[in-house]
């Protein structure tokens, strides 16, 4: 027969360390999910930042190709330009890359190819000429990286 070595109305010690330790391991798993979350939060929202930029990058491809067209005369088919950007967005690795695909008197087809740190994106855009002026009929998006 074993002896109760405590005091009368003391606790047992064994107890209170094994519940001070199974705290600790709560503790630790609720900061280890909460760390999870926020680097998962985190890298979507530089993903929505990044895919964001390209779209406004792309939008900056159309509109320099429409200027494009608009000067006379018409660009021929092979054709490549480079859209100018603000030295900042320009420091970032940020490219905006136009190629005439096919060029005619009342239709041009032309691709424009957004790259930012190391991320591209594509989009093909088709031309009508709508009496004297060209107008967008068609844009077919990609995600090229």
């Amino acid at each position: 027969m074993t002896r109760d070595r405590r005091l009368p109305g003391q606790t047992p010690r064994g107890f209170v360390l094994l519940s001070a330790l199974a705290v600790v391991a709560i503790v630790a798993v609720a900061i280890v999910v909460t760390a999870s979350a926020a680097t998962a939060a985190g890298q979507r929202l530089s993903r929505q930042i990044r895919d964001a930029q390209l779209d406004q990058l792309l939008l900056a491809g159309a509109v320099e190709s429409w200027r494009i067209l608009s000067t006379a005369p018409a660009p021929a088919a092979g054709q490549t330009y480079r859209v100018d950007l603000p030295p900042a967005l320009v420091d970032g690795a940020a490219r905006v890359r136009l190629t005439i695909i096919a060029s005619q008197p009342d239709a041009a087809t032309v691709a424009v190819v957004a790259r930012l740190n190391g991320q591209s994106s594509m989009q093909t855009l088709h031309f009508i000429r709508d009496g004297t002026h060209w107008r967008l009929a068609n844009v077919r998006c990609e995600l090229a990286d």
